[in-house]
């Protein structure tokens, strides 16, 4: 059986809509699937933390601040929470990333995207939208199409907008390496 470990990386206080406390919804969603093992907040915050226990999560250290600056990554955060995690012998085969500010998953997402993941054999499973409209980026200060246009949808590929706030599946090795995705990605 695989270890797979949900991890909520949270700086500084949990966010809170209308007297309910985002942070809630997301981990009872990730105790409500059946194929994660643990769930654990990575938060430089006592407040947060203790919150976190009181939801069922584990809270196993609290993060240095240095790591809760503005320009810190979260690549460089997940890095140091699998390296603690490592530290006290728990070593997971799969970690999951959920983010609070994405609240609303419906029931059995995490548990059918880890399926997915283990189907498809990718080293990184991420949310998205597939989408067959018009895409711009701008480059070099001007608009540029970044698909081809408008054309019948059935002869154009998809793109796909990530969602990672609903969740980022990876082997922990790419975390490790500060790595948000690995090599072989898909998309649910």
């Amino acid at each position: 059986k695989l270890n797979i470990t949900a991890i909520i990386p949270i700086k500084g206080e949990s966010l809170s809509v209308n007297g309910k406390n985002l942070l809630s919804y997301t981990i009872n969603r990730a105790l409500e699937a059946e194929l994660i093992d643990q769930v654990v907040v990575s938060t430089d915050s006592e407040r947060t933390a203790d919150l976190a226990h009181g939801l069922g999560a584990t809270v196993p250290f609290l993060r240095p601040r240095d790591l809760s600056y503005d320009y810190v990554g979260l690549n460089r955060v997940l890095s140091y929470t699998l390296s603690q995690l490592q530290m006290q012998k728990k070593f997971p085969d799969l970690v999951f990333v959920l983010q609070e500010t994405h609240p609303f998953r419906p029931k059995g997402f995490l548990d059918k995207m880890i399926k997915e993941m283990l189907y498809t054999g990718v080293d990184t499973l991420i949310p998205a939208i597939e989408d067959y409209g018009m895409f711009f980026k701008r480059e070099n200060g001007e608009v540029v199409a970044i698909d081809r246009g408008l054309i019948p949808q059935k002869l154009k590929e998809p793109l796909y907008a990530g969602i990672a706030g609903l969740g980022i599946l990876i082997k922990p090795q790419f975390l490790k390496d500060e790595l948000l995705m690995g090599n072989n990605i898909g998309v649910f």
